[in-house]
């Protein structure tokens, strides 16, 4: 992240990335957008379960990296949370202690149940790479898996036939978590990107192909913008690249008018 971490204040628009707030937000409004597109009750409650999990995996994840990645080889933002330790760590324990009063006192039992099992993955994956270290392709898919996963789970729940509704939605918008993360995850230029790129706009054809539906629309306008950030290469800094792969994933609200 350059040379973000010397900086007491960094730039305003580094702030929601710095704080871990951008997935939780694109996640809440997906959420929102699949209840939409497959008619769903999407409860505050549900929302709440959702930004809050989110946010506190987010946040556990850069503070583990921070204490077990090696001083020289730290990314920025992790030394960012290496610095900031204690601020970072009581905000992780307040979402979480949120997290679960919001369960136990007002999620409905149907998405109470079926928030286990994606508790259970959440920890398995945090055991596996946040804390086994493994990295890479496997955390890029485990980390798509279940983010793709919390967005859909009440649609999932609320929908007499899910698994036939939304395997082709969950496929699109897994693919597109996928190579987001991997766009942010190849911070510069060169052939990594190009092939995101590929990849990427390969999911805006078969998006486009699938006709005016609102959700293909959406994720294929993402795609496509995310294509577009692959190849601007040195045009675009690693910073502004990390947050504006997070911005055009906000697409469903150019689609809202559609969404019901």
């Amino acid at each position: 992240m350059g040379k973000v971490e010397q900086t007491k204040a960094a730039p305003v628009w580094l702030w929601a990335y710095l704080w871990s707030v951008d997935a939780p937000l694109v996640a809440l409004v997906w959420q929102d957008f699949a209840a939409r597109c497959y008619p769903s009750a999407l409860l505050p409650a549900g929302r709440w379960m959702l930004g809050l999990s989110v946010w506190s995996i987010y946040l556990l994840d850069r503070l583990l990296d921070s204490r077990l990645a090696p001083g020289p080889s730290a990314s920025a933002l992790h030394s960012f949370y290496r610095r900031h330790f204690r601020a970072f760590a009581a905000l992780f324990l307040g979402a979480l202690i949120a997290d679960f009063a919001v369960a136990a006192l007002s999620l409905r039992p149907a998405v109470r149940a079926g928030g286990w099992p994606v508790a259970g993955a959440v920890v398995l994956y945090l055991g596996l790479f946040a804390i086994g270290r493994v990295g890479g392709v496997l955390k890029t898919v485990g980390a798509s898996l279940l983010f793709t996963t919390g967005v859909l789970l009440v649609a999932f729940i609320g929908l007499p036939q899910p698994v036939s509704e939304l395997w082709g939605p969950a496929l699109a918008f897994g693919a597109l978590c996928f190579i987001n993360l991997t766009l942010i995850r190849h911070g510069k230029s060169g052939r990594p990107l190009r092939r995101c790129g590929l990849q990427a706009l390969s999911v805006a054809a078969v998006c486009l192909a699938m006709g005016a539906r609102p959700w293909f629309a959406a994720v294929g306008c993402s795609a496509l913008l995310t294509g577009a950030l692959a190849f601007s290469g040195d045009r675009c800094s690693a910073d502004a690249r990390r947050v504006l792969a997070d911005v055009v994933l906000l697409s469903p609200l150019l689609f809202w008018y559609a969404s019901r």
